[in-house]
């Protein structure tokens, strides 16, 4: 034990610059990203090291930025900003009220001048093109049979079939590869979104139109798979504050379709787009799903106002009718776990 501490010290004395005798100075950087990338994964599932080494660069940034901020002038009186300053409690007040001293970390991902930044560049997008599409990509990564077949060789050094993917190995194995090599997932579900922004969403045949801009954000959920939310601004898009109801939803069905009646080889597709409850939906000791499914069927789209009590005398009365209806909306959907034709919109609202 003393043996490895008296080396890993070495190591971090001597970091970034390799072991001792080796004088070129490799940065932080450029190490990290290639043990991330490396064949070799004893370096890329080592957490501590990942993130040790994520913090030293976020640290180096930060100093970076702080010396850049002493030396450059602001202000209306062209004064530089020195140590004495930052000690001085009313001018370190002053500097925190103008948002003088954050503006450096605009770059800096994740901080509040990045966000803001980020905001701000939507916001002229809207004024200058129009109002934006919605729309975000969840990672199915335990559909993919790629990625699984990857982390096996990365992770158990197995060649795994896929035959014993799709039928044998079960969802716990599976989330436990992907659990093991978090870099490997990120990279993938990466190189999965930039493909199908370039070929799907900005290629010519788009299933909403011609993309003219778009702008996305990368979110993790609890159990560490990655998820977009971003925004499409379509060429000819209909507008809802100036487009009619008929052309907006003659749109929408262009691009959507809530048809359970697919055929054979899309009903794996199908399912990853039904509804299915977890402890998101139902927080606490709460026993309805916060996103209010399942909805209602319908026979055609339609814009739904919302209204309020002051609006609709008959509030409260439909409001009890519709919880009445939204349980047996629920029954007639788990009943649908075991007879399909059930999910069919007149067969529900025959059921109904």
């Amino acid at each position: 034990m003393g043996v490895l501490q008296s080396l890993l010290w070495i190591q971090i004395q001597d970091f970034p610059k390799g072991i001792p005798g080796y004088t070129e100075d490799a940065g932080v950087s450029p190490q990290l990203r290639s043990e991330v990338r490396n064949a070799d994964t004893r370096a890329c599932l080592n957490m501590p090291n990942i993130f040790w080494k994520a913090k030293h660069l976020q640290i180096q940034e930060i100093q970076r930025k702080v010396f850049l901020a002493l030396q450059q002038l602001v202000g209306a009186k062209h004064k530089k900003v020195t140590a004495g300053d930052l000690l001085d409690v009313v001018k370190h007040d002053t500097i925190e009220l103008l948002n003088e001293g954050y503006k450096i970390f605009h770059t800096m991902h994740n901080s509040p001048p990045y966000f803001e930044w980020k905001k701000k560049e939507v916001l002229a997008t809207c004024c200058q093109i129009g109002h934006p599409l919605f729309f975000s990509l969840s990672s199915a990564d335990t559909q993919w049979e790629q990625l699984i077949q990857c982390l096996g060789q990365l992770v158990n050094h197995k060649t795994y079939s896929t035959e014993y993917i799709n039928t044998e190995m079960t969802i716990a194995k599976k989330c436990q590869l992907i659990a093991a090599h978090p870099a490997a997932c990120s990279q993938y579900f990466h190189h999965h979104v930039d493909k199908f922004i370039k070929m799907i969403l900005m290629g010519p045949h788009s299933p909403f139109g011609e993309v003219v801009d778009f702008f996305y954000c990368v979110e993790f959920q609890k159990h560490g798979s990655p998820h977009i939310h971003g925004f499409l601004w379509v060429k000819g898009a209909p507008n809802v504050c100036t487009s009619t109801e008929t052309e907006i939803c003659d749109y929408v069905d262009s691009c959507i379709s809530c048809s359970s009646d697919v055929p054979v080889a899309d009903k794996p597709i199908a399912k990853l787009q039904q509804h299915k409850h977890s402890q998101t939906c139902c927080r606490g000791a709460q026993s309805v799903c916060q996103f209010g499914a399942p909805w209602p069927p319908k026979r055609k789209t339609q814009i739904v106002e919302l209204q309020t009590a002051e609006e609709c005398p008959q509030f409260a009365s439909l409001q009890e009718e519709y919880k009445s209806l939204h349980v047996r909306i629920d029954t007639c959907i788990c009943r649908s776990a075991t007879q399909e034709h059930l999910l069919m919109c007149e067969t529900c609202l025959q059921h109904l």
